[in-house]
């Protein structure tokens, strides 16, 4: 059945005039007229009887009304929402993060104000390691991730977009022979336990703090790996040793005090990964709002 016909009918049994139909619909009169014979002719049903103003429905147009015009608007329904799909005002992403990223402003406040501008759009999040976000982004478990530097290897189809970049300070817990210091060189984490980022060899956060270390020579009491950034400042406030961390996350925590180093302003980054150009368009909106 073709939809313009039922879309004619529809229109003429609102208005009981083809004149107003065609009005309604832009066409003429004698198209409103073929079209109802047309679809007449197919059904094998006469819909329509004409009157002196007008026409009137017939016993059998009264009868497929409903079902004909249940059958239109669902059609429009589901035009609406292609056409909301095509803009990318609706679907469903699957997001990576780092968690540390979780406890700077920049993440969280940048997803709020998309979900806020975009309420159609779900965020399924999945916190992850770096090593484990790229696979998946190869793998296409993942739709975007926004992960600490540096990555490992990543595959040619995934594009990658600087987010941000944060200074490092030293995290010590009060009470702590550096507490007081207003600036520290690198050498002072010399024999000292250091808790860093279960990151593997020459990824993220924990390669940051390790090339650190090695770059200046300094050989801490001991390396403590966590996987979490709200776990390795739990353990720098509960004393059991001092971390290199995003200064504006170091600075929220109770107990723990942050100190810039006084020989070196060590910065760490962070990513975008998507697929670029080749993504949904409601992928490539969340995309756009992190890297803007």
């Amino acid at each position: 059945m073709d939809l313009r016909k039922l879309h004619v009918f529809v229109t003429a049994a609102e208005t009981l005039n083809y004149r107003h139909a065609a009005e309604r619909l832009s066409v003429s009169p004698p198209a409103v007229s073929q079209q109802i014979h047309a679809l007449e002719a197919e059904l094998g049903l006469t819909l329509f009887r004409r009157r002196a103003r007008g026409v009137e429905l017939t016993e059998a147009g009264q009868l497929v009304l409903p079902a004909l015009s249940a059958v239109v608007e669902r059609v429009a329904q589901a035009e609406q929402e292609i056409e909301t799909v095509r803009r990318g005002e609706r679907g469903v992403i699957v997001m990576g993060y780092s968690t540390s990223l979780m406890s700077e402003d920049l993440l969280p406040d940048r997803l709020r104000i998309f979900c806020e501008a975009n309420p159609e759009i779900e965020i399924d999040f999945r916190p992850l390691r770096v090593a484990d976000a790229v696979a998946q982004m190869a793998e296409g478990e993942l739709d975007v991730a926004v992960m600490r530097m540096p990555l490992p290897a990543v595959a040619g189809s995934i594009r990658v977009q600087t987010f941000t970049r944060s200074p490092m300070a030293l995290a010590v817990p009060e009470g702590h022979r550096l507490a007081g210091e207003t600036r520290v060189p690198v050498a002072a984490l010399e024999g000292l336990d250091v808790v860093v980022m279960g990151d593997p060899q020459g990824v993220g956060l924990g390669q940051v703090v390790r090339a650190l270390l090695e770059r200046h020579g300094v050989r801490p009491a001991s390396q403590r790996p966590i996987e979490d950034m709200s776990s390795m400042l739990g353990m720098v406030a509960a004393g059991m040793g001092v971390a290199v961390v995003p200064e504006s996350i170091a600075r929220a925590r109770r107990r723990v005090r942050t100190i810039p180093f006084s020989d070196i302003s060590p910065w760490c980054e962070a990513a975008v990964l998507s697929r670029g150009s080749g993504a949904a368009a409601h992928i490539r909106r969340l995309v756009e709002a992190l890297t803007r």
